[in-house]
């Protein structure tokens, strides 16, 4: 299975445009979104949280539609997966990690990359 690297960097040649490509940035590693559009996409994945049974499942979910999860720090953070743009954290939308971690269990995480990825 070939691993893909998660970039904040929206330089990127390799940078397409989505619905969440218009976030603004505010700092190295944090992107501002609208109120607007901040609810559209809890709205766009709340299902997708609530729904899914464990971590392959969710994430399988959310990379179906385009998104992906890796950790910033200490925090769970939303990417969007074809320009690599950091989102918002799942706390942002409602969904701690304590909140996901006490219902799937620890979480399989590829080292360097800090990306979650579905179980083998």
């Amino acid at each position: 299975m070939q691993t893909q690297k998660v970039t904040t960097d929206i330089r990127s040649p390799f940078r397409f445009h989505t619905a969440w490509s218009k976030v603004k940035i505010r700092g190295r590693s944090e992107h501002w979104m609208s109120f607007e559009d901040s609810i559209n996409l809890r709205m766009f994945l709340m299902t997708d949280f609530n729904e899914a049974k464990s971590w392959s499942g969710l994430i399988e979910r959310l990379t179906e539609k385009g998104f992906q999860l890796a950790f910033q720090g200490d925090r769970l953070t939303l990417f969007d997966r074809h320009t690599g743009i950091a989102l918002c954290t799942c706390r942002f939308l409602g969904f701690s990690f304590r909140e996901l971690f006490r219902s799937f269990g620890k979480p399989t995480v590829i080292a360097g990359s800090c990306r979650l990825v579905p179980e083998a």
